[in-house]
């Protein structure tokens, strides 16, 4: 039973590997192509599963010819192929077909023979005629799974963290090795430029202390972010910023560029220095306007889900983990009601983003370049606004938010 498997295994391996490097070199992803292939992948995962698990009672599978291509496909789709996601490739697909297809032509090369199997073509299978189960196999086996399976689950983890962030945020948060980086923007059409700059409202203080809103000889408006409570419906806000110092980091309302920002449009904003439009010149260069929406224009749900939000925030700064359960079972019925959850994402992300779009088409009548820093959850709704009126992309770039081997106080 042991050869035929390993030779049907062997075979969808490298039919795989064909076909997922045509797919990936063609840009295939939907149609009867497409189904083959993800139907002969499906099965080449499941045949390698259930045979490197074989590998630890038997020695009639041979590692050589079946334990390196079950782990190379268990490492490509259990683990998103950890670490690549981190580095962004475009065409990081391509190059791990085309890593499949070199072992397969490595395979090919050194195991297969035109009369191998019952004097017909196959791989030559080094395992045939050997005896089945031996304790120094098995223990041999668990012994090296000891260390590789918590590694492959942390790889696993990891792998679909950087998915989420880099899906949740179309992109522009993204996790690497080195820490956490958020990306700008800039998108033009005619005379007009917006830029979209993301923010994260809590990271190293080097981020917000090099924030830069101006540029020499373009007067720029700049639409804040910061939702007001006029009713104090929010008392206590949301505690950013102690979560912010339990980490070691920066809050966005803090201090930096961004806190400067504020203060001195409030200053000028008491004064009465403001413009028929409702922007503020802090510098020669930069106008600055409140685009954001008041918490009295989200439904009470969205309220009550945000405090249960900023509670839970507070548990976690306890480190007690007693205090982040109790929060968790006090506020059940808000934090996990699907409906309330939908509702408070309309309430802060939609509906702030269509008030924004607002704000950038009521700014562009004023203004020829605008920025936009908000945080980056927004940014794709956004982007997609700006390129459904025909603005094109004239610049993309990333800049560390969050350090993680920075020292810290």
């Amino acid at each position: 039973m042991f050869p035929f498997l390993t030779q049907l295994f062997l075979y969808g391996f490298c039919i795989d590997a064909v076909l997922s490097f045509w797919a990936e070199l063609y840009h295939i992803q939907s149609g009867s192509f497409a189904d083959i292939r993800m139907l002969i992948a499906f099965s080449a995962l499941m045949q390698g599963t259930v045979l490197y698990v074989c590998l630890a009672f038997t020695r009639r599978l041979s590692f050589r010819l079946v334990g390196w291509p079950a782990l190379f496909l268990l490492w490509a789709n259990l683990t998103g192929c950890f670490p690549l996601p981190l580095f962004y490739l475009k065409s990081a697909g391509l190059w791990l077909a085309g890593a499949q297809m070199l072992m397969a032509f490595i395979l090919v090369g050194v195991a297969w023979r035109s009369q191998a199997v019952a004097s017909g073509p196959g791989f030559l299978d080094p395992a045939m005629g050997r005896e089945g189960f031996t304790w120094r196999r098995f223990l041999r086996f668990a012994a090296v799974n000891v260390v590789f399976l918590p590694v492959l689950a942390l790889a696993t983890l990891l792998g679909s963290a950087v998915e989420s962030i880099d899906k949740a945020t179309a992109g522009y948060v993204r996790l690497r090795p080195s820490g956490l980086y958020v990306t700008q923007t800039s998108f033009a059409k005619n005379s007009h430029t917006v830029a979209l700059d993301g923010m994260m409202h809590v990271a190293d203080a080097d981020f917000y202390q090099k924030i830069k809103w101006g540029i020499d000889g373009v007067k720029t408006l700049v639409l804040l972010e910061g939702v007001s409570d006029e009713n104090h419906l929010l008392a206590g806000g949301l505690g950013m910023d102690k979560l912010a110092k339990y980490f070691g980091l920066n809050s966005q309302m803090e201090r930096g560029e961004y806190r400067t920002t504020i203060d001195k449009m409030t200053a000028k904003e008491d004064a009465g220095e403001v413009a028929a439009d409702g922007s503020v010149e802090i510098d020669k260069e930069v106008d600055v306007r409140r685009a954001d929406v008041d918490v009295n224009t989200f439904r009470q749900q969205t309220i009550s889900y945000l405090k249960a939000v900023a509670l839970l925030y507070q548990s976690t700064q306890t480190g007690k983990m007693e205090s982040f359960l109790k929060v968790m079972e006090e506020k059940k019925g808000v934090l996990q009601d699907d409906r309330v959850v939908h509702g408070a994402m309309e309430d802060i992300l939609t509906n702030r983003n269509t008030h924004l779009i607002q704000q950038i088409e009521k700014g562009m009548e004023t203004h020829n370049r605008i920025v936009v820093p908000w945080g980056a959850m927004h940014l794709a709704g956004i982007e997609e606004y700006l390129r459904s009126k025909g603005f094109t992309e004239v610049s993309r770039e990333e800049k560390p938010a969050v350090l993680f081997w920075k020292p810290r106080p």
